[in-house]
């Protein structure tokens, strides 16, 4: 399978990919003005294609979203890793006085 990507008429984002050994499907896409700028922007920032900022922005939107924060007296509660000990009052008091 192989992809290609170029712009046509700078509003339209025209992807080529060919699915089956004769076969080729293309799909035009109309994207903003503003957001083809960004990305092409982008392309250019990171030395890409735009092809490949394109998909990589797609991919990131396409991921489930990651778990919401729980907050505790309007304090965001941060995961902490399988198996490490949890932060007690104590363990930050006894920080603080080895700080000062």
């Amino acid at each position: 399978m192989f992809i290609f990507i170029y712009i046509e008429l700078r509003q339209h984002l025209v992807i080529a990919s060919s699915l089956h050994h004769n076969g080729i499907v293309r799909t035009t896409v109309d994207l903003d003005e503003e957001i083809l700028r960004a990305a092409k922007d982008l392309a250019r920032e990171r030395s890409q294609s735009l092809g490949r900022v394109l998909s990589d922005l797609a991919r990131r939107g396409l991921e489930p979203p990651s778990p919401a924060l729980v907050m505790r007296n309007g304090v965001p509660l941060l995961p902490r890793k399988p198996g490490a000990a949890p932060v007690t009052s104590q363990a930050v008091k006894d920080l603080l006085e080895m700080e000062n």
